[in-house]
């Protein structure tokens, strides 16, 4: 999300019309992912008439295309909705883990129907408040195709669709395009580049409206992997670092060591004490700061 790093987007509050649907029972795996799908319709009061003629109810279903803030919601952020299909092969859909919305428009336009102000009011509005009263993380890490789909390939059967496996395995957004048993393109090319010059998708101005800091491939995604007991015991090792390289400095500057030295060998050090190897490097730098500022050692 290059370039979005600093925009703050001021959430509203969208016209709410309240539509209470029917659910698919409990989740039956953790709450981790949220599925875009698309009404291929043009308002919330149709899609919610197709929603009980075939008893297939999202959570919510936002338009915010060209400038509308209307939400229809329809469940519990707690209660498993029906817009996925579900068939008799093993493994769940609807129940596994998943919010879903259905995104008022069309899977064939919706980058038309939609400019870059209303998938950031979106992410602030909808996705942000959602995603953090259940714990879902901001991030995404699949690819949405166009519809239909490219290269000739078959709706189902998409290089992109996953497998119970590795929907299992993702968290953040995902799309109805993504989903096993599932034969829908929806919801579009949705993590195409095509604003600003073809540089930024809508999930990424998604993700930076509901105040996402970085996307997944960025030395963040090593920490967001770890558990809550991982990273707790970097942040205590890290401190416990810190309070080293302070005596550290204070030795090596009376011995007439240079900074440099000292940066290394607190570095050496802080890898060894952490013991995590994938991404680390890339932190040192920001978790040894404090040393950069400290005053010349006279003398």
């Amino acid at each position: 999300m290059a370039g979005l790093a600093s925009v703050a987007v001021v959430a509203m509050s969208p016209q709410i019309i309240a539509a209470p649907g029917n659910g698919s029972g409990s989740f039956t795996s953790t709450l981790n992912k949220g599925t875009l799908h698309s009404t291929e319709g043009g308002s919330i009061e149709g899609a919610i008439s197709a929603y009980r003629a075939n008893n297939s109810w999202p959570h919510k279903t936002p338009d915010y295309r060209n400038g509308r803030r209307r939400v229809g919601v329809h469940l519990p952020l707690n209660v498993a909705a029906r817009s996925l299909r579900n068939t008799a092969a093993p493994g769940q859909t609807n129940r596994a883990g998943t919010l879903q919305y259905e995104l008022v428009g069309h899977a064939a336009t919706i980058l038309e129907e939609y400019h870059e102000a209303d998938w950031l009011a979106l992410g602030a509005e909808v996705i942000a408040p959602d995603f953090r009263a259940v714990g879902i993380p901001l991030v995404c890490t699949v690819t949405m195709p166009t519809y239909p789909p490219p290269n000739g390939e078959r709706l189902g059967r998409e290089s992109t669709r996953l497998t119970h496996a590795e929907m299992t395995a993702t968290v953040g957004l995902v799309g109805h395009c993504n989903w096993p048993e599932n034969t829908h393109g929806d919801p579009g090319p949705l993590t195409q580049p095509y604003y600003r010059g073809g540089t930024l998708s809508a999930i990424d101005l998604i993700l930076a409206g509901a105040g996402a800091t970085s996307t997944p491939d960025t030395p963040k995604g090593w920490l967001m992997a770890l558990t809550d007991e991982q990273q707790q015991e970097i942040y205590d090792k890290t401190n416990a670092n810190n309070l080293y390289l302070k005596a550290l400095y204070d030795d090596y500057g009376r011995k007439g060591r240079s900074m440099r030295q000292v940066i290394l060998v607190a570095a050496e050090r802080l890898r060894r004490l952490v013991g995590v190897t994938a991404g680390i490097d890339d932190k040192v730098d920001e978790l040894l700061e404090p040393a950069d500022a400290a005053p010349p050692v006279e003398g």
